[in-house]
């Protein structure tokens, strides 16, 4: 069990590895080649993508997978009732856009628009059913080696094709026939390798259970995923220049490595936040919010300061000169990222001490608050509006959850190690904006600052041997995984 448990997690690190990869190259790859006006309406369409694999991919999915595992469970009911449900939302959302392509496209100002507005419905349903298969079914039954090989199949799949659809000519229609292909055929191929799932038996499972489950995730994920993608639509309908909408995206595409990064720390906090409050346990607790706010901040400030000092040398080494306009954008978003991912852990941490519905509502007062000032600063500010819209939401989110933690917890971070982080990012973040590299120089610029940063906080003594053995069997870890995969 401990093995095939090591071999999933080898691929499911290998498969996050190949998607995160493939998405920025194709993000990059589109930029330099479409120019920036036809990367900014990628840039919307992305944002509506995201919506729906919100919708998708955190709903039915999800409760499926929560209760397929289950002992005495019929996996042939639960996975029948759940299939209805999510071919109901899946159609519901087909005919939302087709019906509706129109009014989405005026409230963003460009009735240009429509046409692909209408075709993101059509991708709704390979996407719909490829979530049902992988997020849902093989997720469900924990098959996780399974799981990822069908995302990495998706991944390599969608890189293919969207550039090959792009290079022939179809442009923006390229991305499109791109994302459906690429789901069409790796849908194809996962039920090939791994099966169709059973549909035979009796529908005995209540429907009203899977609703129930996955309503509040829907809830929660959709407030997120406007938090992360609203401004970028408000500078679209509010702006209406595609170029502008290509270098805001340039510069949010950036500032979300570190949320890609360090976003994984909330999903394995709440497990354990969840069995020492269950087991009322508030040494630990505290223990466990210390040390987890403390390895963020050691990881996050420093790559905030880097891109913050060098952000218009950041867009330039990676989108080219002409989305250098993108660079003061990116200043902000990556404070706004920053505030972000400290907020998600903080909401991790609320979820987990049997509160979730409370991270929802501050979620939720995050996205509205994007909105509120977008729509008051970007017409008057532009990108830059947008960006500091976005931080608004993102500190005010942050400041809500954290009073919160101080109020129950009556902890965060210790106030040394805090000082400390902050004075060796400081550091690093004044030579990077005295320095300004450039070019390839930027690469070999950031590694010397990191291997400043590392050393003055162990001059500072913030560094410990505690810290030291962590990375070790992090390493050893990570080594025996990757042994394991070899195996295979």
């Amino acid at each position: 069990m401990k093995r095939e448990m090591g071999i999933g997690t080898a691929f499911v690190m290998i498969s996050s590895i190949v998607n995160v990869a493939t998405s920025y190259i194709i993000n990059v790859g589109l930029a330099r080649y479409l120019g920036a006006a036809l990367f900014g309406v990628v840039g919307v369409i992305t944002s509506l993508y995201q919506i729906n694999r919100a919708v998708l991919h955190a709903g039915i999915p999800k409760a499926m997978s929560k209760y397929l595992p289950e002992p005495n469970r019929d996996e042939g009911s639960i996975i029948k009732a759940a299939f209805k449900l999510h071919m109901i939302m899946t159609a519901f959302m087909v005919l939302f856009y087709m019906i509706f392509s129109k009014q989405i496209a005026a409230l963003l100002n460009d009735d240009s628009l429509r046409i692909y507005i209408f075709y993101i419905g059509i991708i709704v349903i390979p996407l719909s059913l490829f979530y049902f298969y992988v997020d849902g079914y093989l997720n469900g039954l924990r098959w996780f080696r399974r799981e990822a090989i069908a995302t990495m199949i998706s991944s390599l799949f969608r890189l293919l094709f969207i550039f090959l659809f792009v290079f022939i000519g179809l442009e923006v229609f390229g991305v499109l026939w791109g994302y459906f292909t690429s789901l069409a055929v790796s849908i194809f191929i996962s039920v090939l390798l791994f099966g169709v799932p059973s549909f035979m038996a009796k529908e005995n499972f209540p429907k009203k259970k899977l609703i129930l489950f996955a309503l509040p995730i829907v809830a929660s994920s959709l407030s997120l995923i406007f938090m992360r993608n609203l401004d970028t639509l408000l500078v679209k309908s509010l702006l209406r220049d595609n170029s502008l909408v290509g270098y805001y995206t340039a510069a949010m595409t950036i500032s979300n490595i570190p949320y890609i990064i360090f976003s994984t720390l909330a999903l394995t906090l709440l497990p354990s936040i969840s069995k020492s409050t269950s087991e009322k346990n508030l040494e630990l607790t505290k223990r466990y919010i210390t040390l987890s706010m403390r390895y963020l901040l050691l990881g996050l400030l420093p790559i905030t300061a880097l891109i913050t000092a060098t952000a218009k040398e950041a867009i330039i080494f990676l989108y080219s000169f002409e989305y250098a306009a993108g660079g003061e954008a990116l200043s902000f978003l990556i404070l706004s990222t920053m505030f972000l991912v400290i907020f998600l852990t903080c909401t991790s941490i609320i979820s987990g001490s049997g509160e979730p519905g409370l991270s929802f509502w501050f979620t939720l007062i995050g996205a509205a608050v994007l909105m509120i000032t977008g729509i008051q600063f970007i017409p008057s500010l532009g990108m830059k509006g947008a960006a500091m819209a976005s931080l608004c939401a993102s500190l005010i989110a942050f400041v809500i959850t954290f009073s919160y933690i101080i109020h129950k917890f009556h902890c965060f971070v210790k106030v040394k190690s805090a000082i400390n982080i902050l004075v060796s990012s400081g550091i690093i973040f004044v030579l990077a904006l005295w320095i300004h590299p450039s070019g390839f120089y930027l690469l070999f610029f950031y590694t010397l600052l990191m291997l400043l940063y590392v050393l003055l906080l162990y001059l500072l003594r913030e560094i410990t041997s505690d810290d030291i053995e962590l990375v070790k069997n992090l390493y050893e870890r990570i080594t025996l995984v990757f042994r394991k995969r070899r195996e295979i």
